[in-house]
């Protein structure tokens, strides 16, 4: 049935899906940030490793880091694209494990949940340091 019926059904879980046109959105984004500071740190957090495409569209980045959980050491990224029922354990990494000095502000990168493949939405978020340096920068909003 997988072979024939439903071959192409997005919701048969053995079908590759084509990226939605909202992935740009987010990839734009991201390649903006990696022009601007070659050396970002890049962490993807998605559960079983569903973050195809994504490492296609971040394949020059240098240093992205690709999770199935948020690591305890994510304070340590600059840009957090995760799955967004990872939301709380993220924020609760960011604002409870770092040592003095080392607290970050992270803000929205892209203001919505952006779906990859369909079904699959991811969240983005920036430290806001990096952003207002970039902002400030760039003069690009």
């Amino acid at each position: 049935m997988t072979s024939f019926k439903f071959s192409s059904d997005p919701e048969n879980p053995y079908t590759y899906s084509q990226p939605t046109e909202e992935i740009y959105s987010l990839t734009n984004e991201v390649e903006k940030i990696i022009l601007f500071k070659k050396d970002v740190l890049i962490n993807v957090i998605a559960a079983d490793n569903q973050y195809w495409p994504l490492p296609w569209y971040f394949r020059k980045a240098k240093n992205v880091a690709w999770n199935f959980a948020p690591p305890n050491d994510i304070y340590k990224f600059e840009i957090i694209i995760a799955q967004p029922n990872f939301t709380e354990e993220i924020t609760d990494k960011l604002y409870n494990l770092p040592p003095a000095g080392e607290k970050y502000l992270y803000i929205p990168l892209i203001e919505k949940d952006i779906p990859i493949r369909p079904g699959n939405y991811f969240s983005s978020y920036i430290r806001n340091d990096l952003y207002q340096k970039f902002i400030n920068t760039t003069n690009i909003e």
